[in-house]
């Protein structure tokens, strides 16, 4: 038998690794691939269809660190349920048994936990009016990203309130292009103090 192995491409196959990662869609032949946990899809291009066509991960255990749809397709979807380093690999088999093979490895990231410890501000206005932050706890590594709405919404780059008033913010915790399920709610409320005007009297 015959094995032709290539990390990239192969003479008779093309490698097309598609990947779904929240609302962005991309295409990459790298031989390397970094994703969030969940489920991703891989096609090639096979030289002839009609060849054996196999889909294996060469790293973990099936159940337990993955999940894979089919393995004898042109496509199949995986879906990472462990944090790791994997190797995807596609042979193809001609008829008369010779192989190309084609690996990608796969590094797996967790999504991280939502945010902690939001500090709710609660204040009277100073004469000079101050300014509030918003806060939470993440851990080492991970980095917060602070938007307008619970779910979809915008960035906001500076969680503050430095006005009379009430604002909500919410905090993502985000690793690499994973990001937290969940967002954490923050408010922050300056109040207005009594204007009193003062009459002496001799």
């Amino acid at each position: 038998m015959k094995t032709t192995t290539s990390k990239i491409s192969a003479f008779i196959v093309m490698m097309l690794l598609v990947v779904f990662s929240g609302n962005v869609f991309g295409q990459s032949q790298s031989t390397t691939q970094t994703v969030c946990l969940g489920p991703q899809d891989y096609w090639v291009v096979a030289g002839n269809a009609s060849n054996t066509l196999l889909w294996e991960v060469l790293d973990g255990a099936a159940g337990t660190d993955y999940t894979i749809t089919s393995t004898d397709t042109e496509s199949t979807e995986i879906n990472w349920l462990s944090a790791g380093t994997y190797t995807v690999r596609f042979t193809e088999t001609n008829s008369t048994g010779c192989e190309t093979v084609v690996e990608v490895e796969v590094t797996a990231l967790p999504s991280p936990e939502a945010p902690t410890n939001p500090i709710d501000l609660v204040e009277c206005a100073l004469p000079t009016i101050q300014t509030l932050t918003a806060t939470v706890t993440v851990p080492g590594g991970v980095t917060v990203v602070w938007y307008d709405a619970p779910t979809g919404g915008n960035i906001v780059t500076n969680p503050i309130l430095n006005t009379i008033g009430t604002v909500t913010y919410w905090a993502e915790a985000v690793i690499g292009t994973c990001f937290s399920s969940t967002r954490t709610a923050v408010t922050l409320t300056i109040n207005p103090v009594p204007t009193t005007s003062l009459i002496w009297h001799n």
